[in-house]
């Protein structure tokens, strides 16, 4: 086969893929988006507080003042 005919194959291949896809419909999308964004923002008060108390407990430890 040569590099032509593999690159238009490859090209059909893709096209039926892609009319394979299913997408999501729009409120799928703002629900899973929603939760994304609740989701990184618990994380990241839950990793400041664990640094918190981390950081807290390392002065104690070491008798450092802030």
């Amino acid at each position: 086969m040569s590099k032509a005919s593999q690159l238009i194959r490859f090209g059909r291949d893709v096209r039926t893929e892609i009319s394979r896809i299913t997408w999501p419909t729009w409120p799928e999308t703002q629900r899973l988006t929603l939760m994304v964004v609740l989701l990184a923002t618990l994380i990241g008060i839950y990793l400041a507080l664990v640094d918190t108390a981390i950081g807290a407990a390392l002065a104690v430890i070491f008798d450092i003042k802030f």
